[in-house]
């Protein structure tokens, strides 16, 4: 009888650590899952150059997942998502509280947010405008004044929107303005046109090293933004201060998304790896990567 016990307890010890063994594996594997797969993101067309290097980088690690942006105006990408046309958007700023609650009743959850870096609003002229300083609370006047233009990339894009809520403007106001169809088309617009003023994507001119942003740089005016009586200049530094008054929040919500990779995804966005990534193109990311050295301001040998 003893024996039977000792017989049927080794049998119990040795099920419970093939359970516990299988339990790793299951776990192991689901943390693997999270980075194969494919899933279709819609995001804001503005940005484009910003993401589309981070999915390289995150491939680049996990070669069994794929992620596809399908770019589109601003305002289309999250009025689709509040209709669950869409389950999971990449945008320039964040959803308010009505679009929150409308967009999780349509998906059936509750939303996911990651925040994962921040752009900005560019301010450019030609270099022969005469305005050297950008004035948030002037802006209604601007629009409706005939000497000067105020250019967009889309009507749909959440650039005149933001620079509409800031300034208070109303969207009668805003029919004034003069709306191409893309970032690029604004560029040379403004090239072209003494007295506009164009709202660009920081991103486009961020990364000193890429030859578009050279190209904007030498050809045009950034000008500063005043409000509320303090002028200050876009800078990645400005912009990481909350300086800035024109930032935008890079964020992807996730709805009813049964895909697991969008998990992998979006956790490698906040990781070192793509930190970096982000600190090098000129912007900035949410979590700063750690400096593994310190240089001093000044160097003094003799100290």
């Amino acid at each position: 009888m003893k024996n039977r016990y000792i017989i049927f307890l080794s049998i119990f010890l040795i099920v419970q650590l093939f359970l516990a063994c299988q339990s790793n594996t299951t776990s192991k594997q689901a943390n693997n899952d999270w980075n194969v797969g494919s899933i279709d993101i819609e995001a804001d067309s503005n940005l484009k150059d910003v993401l589309q290097p981070l999915v390289v980088i995150y491939q680049n690690y996990f070669p069994k997942a794929h992620i596809n942006f399908i770019y589109t105006p601003e305002d289309i990408t999250i009025q689709r998502f509040k209709t669950k046309k869409n389950r999971a958007i990449a945008i320039s700023r964040l959803l308010d509280e009505n679009e929150i609650n409308n967009a999780s009743i349509a998906q059936d959850v509750e939303l996911e947010k990651i925040t994962f870096a921040y752009d900005a609003i560019a301010v450019i002229s030609n270099k022969e405008n005469v305005d050297s300083v950008f004035t948030i609370e002037q802006t209604k006047s601007l629009l409706n004044n005939k000497q000067t233009q105020l250019v967009f990339d889309n009507a749909k894009s959440g650039i005149a929107r933001t620079l509409m809520q800031i300034s208070q403007s109303s969207k009668d106001d805003f029919k004034q303005a003069y709306v191409l169809q893309n970032a690029d088309e604004v560029i040379e617009y403004v090239r072209r046109n003494k007295n506009a003023i164009g709202f660009i994507p920081f991103n486009l001119l961020s990364n000193k090293f890429e030859q578009k942003a050279q190209f904007i740089r030498a050809n045009f005016k950034i000008l500063p933004v005043s409000y509320k009586n303090k002028v200050t200049a876009i800078s990645q530094q400005t912009i990481a201060n909350e300086q800035y008054p024109l930032d935008r929040p890079i964020s992807i919500y996730i709805g009813s998304c049964p895909e697991l990779v969008i998990q992998g995804f979006t956790s490698f966005l906040l990781k070192r790896q793509i930190s970096k990534a982000i600190l090098l193109s000129g912007l900035v990311p949410k979590n700063m990567p750690v400096r593994d050295i310190v240089v001093s301001e000044e160097f003094n040998p003799e100290k």
